[in-house]
């Protein structure tokens, strides 16, 4: 029997935390297409340079049907200062055809009405997108519970090295912080 001095599951202790401690701003984005190509910019680069990456990209192209009509080389262009910007511009170029072809429009917002899980399963089948960018977007931009478990464990941001963390405690850190993921460190292991 859960004691009335704890909250009783993980995500009562987030609340709770939320509460008392505010969440901070992780430049997390509501439009999960917007996510999405938020944590593509991200992908091995660091803060500032992801930032000003992901802001030239949407001045280049402000809106999704820009970036939907461009060529591959085109995307690359406002991108190449984070760093594998053609990889990244082709992963980009072929999920906005993926996109348009199911649901029309350069858009992810149909996510919204599937559960978590076909959510995840539509994430997944987009070249560039495994569990953990799949995941960040349903938490980050959907508001969907899931499990981040396993996704890069115990990897401090910036150090490249891995470290053991216990899982429980990685799960209960996550769940906590849904948006501090993308600047995970592990300073508690």
């Amino acid at each position: 029997m859960p004691s009335p001095k704890y909250p009783p599951t993980v995500w009562d202790v987030a609340a709770t935390l939320k509460t008392s401690y505010r969440d901070f701003n992780h430049y997390n984005l509501k439009d999960p297409l917007d996510e999405l190509l938020f944590i593509i910019c991200s992908t091995k680069t660091g803060e500032a340079s992801y930032r000003s990456t992901y802001r030239l990209l949407k001045e280049t192209f402000p809106t999704h049907l820009h970036i939907a009509e461009a060529p591959a080389e085109y995307i690359a262009r406002p991108i190449v200062s984070g760093g594998l910007s053609n990889q990244k511009a082709k992963a980009i170029r072929d999920l906005f055809d993926i996109i348009v072809e199911k649901f029309g429009e350069p858009t992810l917002k149909p996510l919204r009405k599937m559960s978590g899980e076909e959510a995840e399963a539509f994430l997944l089948s987009l070249p560039g997108v495994g569990k953990k960018v799949a995941r960040c977007v349903l938490m980050y931009s959907l508001g969907k519970r899931t499990r981040i478990a396993g996704a890069s464990p115990g990897v401090s941001a910036g150090s490249g090295r891995r470290k053991k963390t216990s899982t429980a405690r990685r799960e209960i850190w996550i769940a906590c912080n849904p948006s501090s993921l993308r600047s995970f460190v592990t300073r508690y292991t």
